[in-house]
C-alpha cells in the first residue's frame, strides 16, 4: 500500500495570546476549561487517553460488578462461579455492556472533548454516512476476513510453544469459551436480538471509537506514520482480549479495521466491519444452540491454513477499491 502524506488536522493548534496588564482572569469553572482553546502535545494526549482508559476499566469493573451482584443476588466472593451459571446469562450481558462502555467508549469521548473542544465526535471519525458502494465493499471484506482469521487461528495453534505454556493458555481459552457459552444461551429470537445488540453492535462501536477513532489517529499523527500506527493499534487491540490462540486472528482483524478507517476516514465503516464480524459469530452460536451442537469443540473449529493466501489477495483488491472510491469522493466534479 502506498504511503500518503499524513494530515495533521486533528492536532489542536497552539494559540498565542497577547497579555494585557488590565486583563482580568475569569473565575475557574469546568465550563470555562472545556471552552478554552487547548494546546496538548502528542505525549500529553497519549497520557490523557491512557489515564482515562485506565480509570474507565476500573470504574467499569466496579459498576459492572455492583450491578451483577444486585441483579443476581450473588455474593462478591462467588462472582467467578456466578458468571458461569447459565441462569445469569442476561445479567452477564448487561455486565459486559457496562464494563466495555466505561472501558472503551467513555474514555475515547472524554479524550476527544478534552483535547478537541470543538466537534469532538468529528475528531473520532464520525463524519458523513458511508455510501452504498463503501458499505458493499466493507461487507465483502468482513466475510473474506473470516476465512483469513480462520486460517490464522490454525497457524496460531500450530506454533510450537513449551508444554507448560500450552496448558496455561489452553486453560485460559477454555475458561473464556465457557463464559461465551453462558452468554450464548440464546433460547429464542428475542434472545438472539438481545445478544446481537450486547455482543455484536455495542462492542463494535465501543472498541472502534477507542482503537481506531482515538488511538490510531493519535499514534499516526505522533509517529508521522499511519502504517506503523495501524500495526501498533492492531497489536494492542488483539492483546487486550487476552487470548493466545486468538491473537493472530484478532491482530489480522485489527489491521483490516485499521486500514478501512485509514482509507475511508470514516469510523462508521470500521464499526460496520467489526459489527458484521461479531454478528456472524453470534449467529453461528445461535444456530449451534438451536441444533444442540454448541460445545467447546465446535467453538474451536478453524479453516485450513492455506485459506489465508487467497483471502489476503482478495482483501488487497478490495482495499484498492475502497481507496479508489474514497479518492473519487474527495475529487471535485468538473
Amino acid at each position: 500500500m502506498e504511503q500518503t502524506n499524513e494530515s495533521n488536522e486533528f492536532q489542536t493548534p497552539i494559540v498565542h495570546e497577547e497579555l494585557e496588564t488590565n486583563s482580568t482572569t475569569p473565575p475557574f469553572s469546568m465550563a470555562n476549561v472545556l471552552h478554552q482553546p487547548h494546546a496538548f502535545n502528542y505525549t500529553s494526549q497519549f497520557a490523557i487517553l491512557l489515564g482515562l482508559t485506565g480509570i474507565g476499566f476500573l470504574v467499569g469493573g466496579i459498576v459492572g460488578i455492583v450491578y451483577f451482584v444486585l441483579a443476581t443476588g450473588s455474593s462478591y466472593l462467588h462472582i467467578q462461579t456466578a458468571i458461569l451459571d447459565v441462569r445469569n446469562a442476561n445479567a452477564i450481558k448487561i455486565f459486559q455492556l457496562i464494563s466495555t462502555g466505561f472501558a472503551f467508549f467513555l474514555p475515547a469521548v472524554l479524550y476527544a472533548v478534552i483535547t478537541q473542544n470543538q466537534r469532538p465526535f468529528k475528531k473520532l471519525g464520525f463524519g458523513k454516512m458511508p455510501t452504498i458502494t463503501q458499505i458493499g465493499i466493507v461487507s465483502i471484506m468482513a466475510v473474506v476476513g473470516l476465512f483469513l482469521s480462520g486460517s490464522l487461528a490454525e497457524i496460531n495453534r500450530l506454533i510450537p510453544i513449551p508444554n507448560t505454556w500450552q496448558q496455561s493458555f489452553k486453560a485460559m481459552e477454555n475458561a473464556y469459551n465457557k463464559q461465551v457459552m453462558v452468554i450464548a444461551n440464546i433460547r429464542n429470537f428475542t434472545d438472539y436480538l438481545t445478544s446481537l445488540c450486547v455482543i455484536a453492535i455495542a462492542p463494535a462501536i465501543f472498541e472502534e471509537v477507542l482503537f481506531r477513532g482515538a488511538l490510531q489517529q493519535l499514534l499516526g499523527n505522533w509517529l508521522k506514520n499511519s502504517h506503523l500506527a495501524i500495526l501498533i493499534t492492531g497489536l494492542l487491540f488483539s492483546a487486550i482480549h487476552f487470548s493466545y490462540y486468538g491473537f493472530l486472528p484478532r491482530f489480522a482483524l485489527g489491521i483490516i479495521l485499521g486500514y478501512v478507517f485509514y482509507f475511508s476516514k470514516n469510523i462508521w465503516l470500521s464499526v460496520l466491519l467489526h459489527l458484521i464480524n461479531n454478528g456472524i459469530a453470534v449467529s453461528q452460536l445461535y444456530w449451534l444452540t438451536l441444533h444442540n451442537k454448541l460445545s467447546l469443540q465446535s467453538m474451536e473449529d478453524n479453516f485450513p491454513y492455506w485459506y489465508g493466501l487467497p483471502s489476503a489477495a482478495i482483501l488487497f483488491v478490495l482495499f484498492k477499491q475502497l481507496k479508489q472510491n474514497n479518492s473519487n469522493q474527495l475529487t471535485p466534479a468538473n
